[in-house]
C-alpha cells in the first residue's frame, strides 16, 4: 500500500539493562573457598578468581609462563575447549594488563604447581602440556560451561549461598576493593576495563560508601576527629 517502510525513518529507543551485580561479602567468601577445598579438585581456581577478577576465560586461558610472581599477566583466554583448543588475545588494548597477587593468590599457584607435577607423572607421555594454569589431568583445558553452571554451582548450597554466577566472583572482587578504599582507578585497570567510566557506572552502586568513607577520613586528617565529631 507504500512506497516505502516509514518506521525505517525512525530510531528506535534504546533498552536500558540493568545490571544485577551479586557481590559476597568477605565473610561468604571464605565459606565458598571452605567448601572449594573440601570439595573441588581445583580449589586454587577460586582463589584466583575472587583475589584477581578475572574472567572465567582467562583464568583457564592462564600460562605458567604468564606468572612471574608476585604479578600475573593477562594476554589470552580460552575461547574452547576440547582437543583443540582455541585462545584468543584480549579484544582491546587495556585487556592486555597485570594483576598483582596476593599471598594468597602465590600460594595457591604453589599448590596447583605441585599437583600439576604429579599429574604430569602419572600420565607420562600422554599428558597434553598447553603450559596452562588450570587443566584437566590430561593437560587438556578446562570446560568453561561445566565449571561455571555445574562445578561452580555445586558449591553454592554447601556454603549456604544463593543461585549466582561465576562472573559474580569477579563482581565480588572489585566491590570488595572499592568498599575496602582502593582507588576506582586501579580496580579499573586490574579489571582490564577500557575506561574508568565503565568501572564507575558497574559499581556506582559502592560509591555512596565510598562518598562517606572519604567525607570521614578528610574530617580525621583536617581537624583530628572522626566522621561522629569523636577526637
Amino acid at each position: 500500500m507504500v512506497a516505502r517502510n516509514v518506521a525505517d525513518a525512525v530510531e528506535p529507543p534504546r533498552i536500558e539493562k540493568k545490571r544485577e551485580i551479586r557481590a559476597l561479602s568477605a565473610q561468604e567468601v571464605q565459606r565458598l573457598l571452605d567448601v572449594a577445598h573440601r570439595e573441588s579438585r581445583q580449589p586454587e581456581l577460586y582463589v584466583l578468581a575472587v583475589t584477581t577478577g578475572m574472567r572465567l576465560g582467562e583464568l583457564l586461558g592462564l600460562r605458567w609462563q604468564d606468572i612471574v610472581p608476585p604479578v600475573a599477566y593477562v594476554r589470552q583466554a580460552l575461547k574452547k575447549a576440547g582437543p583443540n583448543p582455541v585462545f584468543a588475545a584480549p579484544k582491546t588494548q587495556k585487556g592486555f594488563r597485570e594483576v598483582w597477587l596476593p599471598l594468597s593468590a602465590v600460594a595457591a599457584l604453589e599448590a596447583v604447581r605441585v599437583r600439576q607435577q604429579a599429574e604430569k607423572s602419572l600420565a607420562g607421555e600422554s599428558y597434553e602440556d598447553h603450559d596452562l594454569v588450570f587443566a584437566q589431568p590430561n593437560g587438556r583445558p578446562l570446560d568453561g560451561h561445566n565449571v561455571s553452571q555445574r562445578e561452580f554451582k555445586r558449591l553454592l548450597s554447601p556454603a549456604g549461598l544463593p543461585d549466582m554466577r561465576f562472573h559474580d566472583l569477579r563482581h565480588t572482587n572489585a566491590t570488595l576493593l572499592l568498599e575496602a578504599g582502593v582507588p576506582a582507578k586501579v580496580v579499573s585497570e586490574r579489571l582490564g576495563h577500557s575506561g574508568i567510566g565503565i568501572t564507575l557506572d558497574i559499581y556506582s552502586h559502592v560509591l555512596p560508601t565510598m562518598q562517606e568513607q572519604a567525607a570521614s577520613k578528610l574530617e580525621e586528617m583536617l581537624f583530628g576527629r572522626d566522621g561522629d565529631g569523636a577526637r
